[in-house]
């Protein structure tokens, strides 16, 4: 047997640096969290100018109090989602600001979360019900149900969200 041939098996140790189980390639996360960054940006964007049109522009209807109230939980949702990705970029570069926010933004952001799906649900029954029964909606519906619906879901979802 030659001597200078180790007996332990060669193949299995890291033959770089980048090899070793520390040193993983994260710039796939990295490339993600930045497309998350763009895209909320631009989801910002245009839930801004949504608001904007709804808030002062449009008159005040039914469907139009849901979906602004719709665009300010997606708003909301979008800017979780956005503080977040960028304290995970801020964090790949070991500034470790991700670990301390971590659980208050998953906190934060189930609320609009919850409160968009749930706004989801208050327009499909208001249209099912102004197409199944339009005599009754449109003589008993009561003028500022959409408001009341709303309030009420907001409140639900910010205990749902604490709990």
């Amino acid at each position: 047997m030659d001597p200078t041939v180790s007996s332990h098996n060669t193949a299995s140790m890291p033959t770089n640096e980048t090899d070793q189980p520390g040193n993983q390639d994260c710039s796939p996360i990295l490339a993600l969290n930045f497309l998350a960054i763009i895209i909320a940006l631009v989801g910002l964007v245009g839930n801004t100018i949504v608001l904007w049109l709804l808030g002062f522009h449009i008159r005040k209807k039914v469907i139009s109090i849901y979906i602004f109230n719709l665009v300010l939980a997606d708003s909301f949702f979008l800017c979780c989602h956005f503080i977040d990705s960028l304290l995970r970029v801020i964090d790949f570069y070991g500034f470790y600001a991700h670990k301390v926010s971590k659980s208050i933004l998953g906190n934060a952001a189930i609320i609009p979360y919850i409160a968009g799906l749930s706004i989801l649900s208050a327009i499909s029954t208001e249209r099912c019900l102004s197409v199944l029964w339009p005599i009754w909606y449109h003589c008993h519906r009561p003028e500022n149900m959409s408001v009341v619906i709303c309030a009420l879901i907001w409140a639900l979802s910010f205990l749902m969200g604490i709990l």
